[in-house]
């Protein structure tokens, strides 16, 4: 009979404890969506470096909207762990940065806020491609989206 004095129980209960974080890991993160804006799918972007190997560029999403038009970005934070869905997470931080002769910042509705959610409303204002970023971080990982947005000059009516 295996006999554990005190210190011996502890020592499994905390050796059980850290084995824990390699069952649960997981990272954060974010989903990005718009509204009054279509951005499709997100497109894994690399360039290559001084010796030749591939480095990933932060994931791509493109879009079109005309002159004129508005639209918000969202960027949700998320929990990710193995095996389950993002669950909705506030993240620790985020910014969305755009060309502002490009495009100009309009307040965001307040029935969309949420503390996981950050969130930007633009508007077009003159045609041409820009792209608009968003850095955010959540759980402790940074995160990076970019928007490659391409603005048009309404049809005109004839």
């Amino acid at each position: 009979m295996i006999r554990l004095n005190q210190w011996g129980a502890i020592g499994i209960v905390l050796s059980a404890f850290a084995f824990v974080p390699l069952v649960f890991a997981g990272s954060g993160g974010f989903i990005i969506q718009g509204k009054d804006i279509e951005l499709g799918e997100a497109k894994e972007v690399f360039t290559r470096n001084p010796q030749g190997q591939a480095q990933p560029l932060p994931p791509r999403y493109s879009a079109k909207v005309k002159k004129g038009q508005s639209f918000t970005l969202f960027a949700q934070g998320t929990a990710n762990s193995r095996g389950q869905a993002g669950q909705p997470v506030e993240p620790d931080s985020g910014e969305w940065t755009y060309d502002r002769k490009m495009f100009h910042a309009m307040p965001v509705d307040k029935k969309l806020a949420d503390k996981t959610i950050i969130s930007i409303r633009l508007k077009a204002h003159k045609a041409g491609k820009s792209q608009i970023r968003f850095t955010g971080k959540a759980l402790g990982y940074e995160n990076k989206f970019d928007i490659d947005v391409e603005v048009v000059e309404p049809k005109s009516k004839r």
